[in-house]
């Protein structure tokens, strides 16, 4: 996909934006990624324009989970922040920390 934007002396500056292609997951997989340390989680959770961050609760997990529209693994920069484990409950998507050696067995499974 790309389209221009016009900047204020009228010069055309293309922008292209790359869409990757969704890796969606399991709850299983999900569980399987899911970096949970001492019965919590750390999230970040998006209330545009700006990311929260949070400690969730394995119940509190599970239970996101368990209602999830949508499990994929996010794109570069949730991965680069450790937290590429995307659950999307009410159109809105949580950014849960994932291990990452688990996270590349699925990807080589696939």
């Amino acid at each position: 996909m790309e389209g221009y934007i016009k900047n204020s002396k009228e010069n055309k500056i293309k922008i292209v934006i790359m869409e990757e292609e969704k890796f969606i997951l399991t709850k299983e997989q999900a569980l399987q990624i899911a970096n949970i340390k001492n019965e919590h989680i750390y999230n970040f959770i998006s209330i545009s324009p700006a990311l929260i961050g949070a400690d969730c609760t394995r119940t509190q997990f599970l239970e996101i989970l368990e209602n999830a529209d949508s499990i994929e693994v996010g794109g570069k920069q949730c991965r680069a922040m450790g937290h590429a484990l995307v659950i999307w409950d009410n159109n809105r998507p949580y950014f849960f920390e994932h291990i990452e050696e688990e996270l590349l067995r699925i990807e080589r499974e696939k």
